[in-house]
């Protein structure tokens, strides 16, 4: 069920990608599954953060591409849910 699926989902045991770029937000809540082989770098989340809910999704075929999820992360947070960079 959904419920259960959030539990899993919610316990990221590697902090990097979009979790590390959206760990210092307070009550944020952080669904996500990630991977990563050779060069390439997957993550995808779903967002909740008061009444805001959206999906964020990466893909990466370059070395650097977790790194550039990481930083890409919050610039997109607060666009979506319209706080001042």
């Amino acid at each position: 069920n959904s419920k259960r699926m959030k539990e899993i989902l919610g316990k990221s045991g590697i902090k990097h990608k979009f979790v590390k770029g959206l760990q210092s937000v307070p009550g944020i809540e952080i669904y996500r599954k990630s991977g990563s082989w050779k060069n390439f770098h997957a993550d995808s989340a779903l967002i909740e953060y008061g009444e805001h809910k959206y999906i964020i999704v990466g893909l990466s075929d370059l070395k650097s591409g977790g790194e550039w999820m990481n930083r890409l992360a919050l610039p997109l947070h607060k666009l979506v849910v319209k706080e001042k960079l």
